[in-house]
């Protein structure tokens, strides 16, 4: 039975795991085709940088993030992402990544990483 409950709690663990992996809603880039090959793409990127999923915390009607993603073939991949806290303030968070992101590189790592408060008229 102990076995039984341990594998119970590994499975939901795993599953919880995994839910934070899912950066874009189905069919969001089109066929499944270009879905399974964008958002394999991008999620590597947002997974590299340790970025949290957007399309889950919509789910979180006081959420409210804005990011952009940065990919350029022949230059190092770059991050940039307003987080908008309830008091109308905010945090600007820039990363940016080695390697140039246009080819597949397994050493790639983050080398930047800078987060600033940001005032309620600059939110």
């Amino acid at each position: 039975m102990r076995a039984c409950s341990l594998f119970l709690l590994f499975l939901l663990s795993t599953a919880a795991a995994a839910r934070k992996d899912i950066y874009f809603p189905k069919n969001v880039f089109g066929s499944p085709r270009f879905y399974a090959f964008n958002a394999g793409a991008y999620s590597y990127h947002l997974k590299l940088f340790r970025e949290p999923s957007l399309f889950l915390e919509s789910k979180d009607p006081g959420a409210q993030s804005y990011r952009f993603l940065w990919l350029r073939t022949f230059h190092h991949a770059v991050v940039i992402r307003l987080d908008i806290l309830s008091d109308g303030t905010g945090t600007l968070l820039t990363k940016m990544s080695s390697g140039a992101s246009g080819f597949a590189n397994p050493n790639r790592n983050v080398f930047e990483d800078v987060s600033r408060p940001v005032s309620r008229d600059e939110a």
